[in-house]
C-alpha cells in the first residue's frame, strides 16, 4: 500500500461465531509494512476483513488513502492482501508473495522489482 496510509478508528465487530474484534484504533503510515499473525482465524483475520470489505464494522470508520471506504464494497477500495497459506504458496519466498499482490495490482515490471529493492 506505498503511497497510502490506513487509519482505523474505533473498528469493532462482533461476530455470530464468536469471533470478532474489540474496538480499536490502528494507524499505518504509507510505505509502512504491518504483518498480523496468528494460529487460526481470530481478530487478525476479522480485522484483514474489514480492511478489504468483505466485513463491515458495527461501528468505526475504515479510512484509506485520505477516503473513508467503510461501507466501500472490496472492488472499490484499493487494498490489497494475500494470503500466506501454505496450500497456496508452499514454494513461494515472501519476495514472491508480496510481488504476486504487486502483479494483482498490474503494477509494472520495473516497478515490482524497484519494491522489491530488485
Amino acid at each position: 500500500m506505498s503511497g497510502q496510509d490506513i487509519r482505523l478508528r474505533g473498528v469493532s465487530l462482533i461476530a455470530r461465531d464468536g469471533v470478532g474484534l474489540a474496538p480499536l484504533d490502528l494507524e499505518v503510515a504509507a510505505g509502512e509494512h504491518l504483518a498480523l499473525v496468528e494460529a487460526e482465524h481470530g481478530a487478525a483475520g476479522t480485522l484483514l476483513d474489514l480492511l478489504v470489505g468483505t466485513a463491515r464494522p458495527d461501528i468505526g470508520r475504515i479510512v484509506v488513502g485520505g477516503r473513508d471506504v467503510t461501507a466501500s464494497p472490496p472492488g472499490a477500495r484499493s487494498v490489497v492482501i494475500v494470503p500466506r497459506d501454505l496450500g497456496l504458496f508452499a514454494s513461494a519466498t515472501v519476495a514472491d508473495t508480496i510481488a504476486f499482490g504487486l502483479e494483482a495490482r498490474r503494477l509494472p515490471r520495473p516497478a515490482r522489482a524497484a519494491r522489491l529493492g530488485d
